[in-house]
């Protein structure tokens, strides 16, 4: 393998480990020799791949960032679907994701809030532009009156907040199971809890 290749390979496994140690311990209370004996070099090495702790903290989020922002502009390039059906699907991306890649998830969710001041409203900006456009999508949902009328700040924050529990969970999921739970948090949160 060649010597890029081999700093590619490392950097990843880099990311990896400490959004792992992240999800586990929090960012706070993972240090960089943490990281670096979860990955099996010394520390001082870990810096010929990264600057910081911080460093990795911005790679994750700035990645995450970047993946809900395509899984947005896929879902929303779809001609001849409902809006109804496309929130079903942004929050099926958020399920998937919080199940596949929870430690992603929880860097996400929880732990932007450790990003390096600068970092922060640049951060903020991202995250506040994907709020509009989920509630463009609410707005769209009332409108067309596949959804009940309500602010759609508190319908995306109810949707949103109903799957975090996901990637907290220490259960493991087969793929059948995931897929069965995905199938009733959706029935749950668009069809309601009335037997009908």
């Amino acid at each position: 393998m060649t010597e890029v290749k081999t700093k590619i390979f490392r950097k990843a496994e880099i990311l990896e480990q400490a959004a792992r140690l992240f999800l586990e311990r929090g960012f706070k209370s993972t240090s960089v020799r943490d990281i670096a004996a979860a990955v099996g070099i010394e520390a001082s090495s870990l810096y010929s791949h990264i600057k910081s702790k911080e460093d990795i903290l911005v790679l994750l989020c700035d990645a995450c960032a970047e993946r809900y922002a395509a899984a947005f502009t896929v879902i929303m390039a779809q001609a001849k679907v409902s809006g109804k059906e496309q929130l079903k699907q942004i929050l099926s991306f958020h399920i998937d994701n919080a199940f596949l890649d929870p430690t992603s998830s929880t860097v996400f969710s929880d732990e932007w809030k450790n990003l390096p001041a600068e970092r922060i409203e640049k951060f903020m900006l991202d995250r506040k532009m994907y709020e509009n456009k989920w509630q463009a999508v609410i707005q769209d949902c009332i409108k067309e009156g596949s959804i009940r009328a309500g602010e759609p700040a508190v319908i995306m924050n109810t949707l949103i907040s109903s799957v975090r529990w996901i990637h907290h969970t220490k259960r493991k999921y087969a793929e059948e199971e995931r897929l069965a739970v995905k199938q009733t948090i959706l029935n749950l949160l668009f069809e309601g809890l009335d037997k009908g």
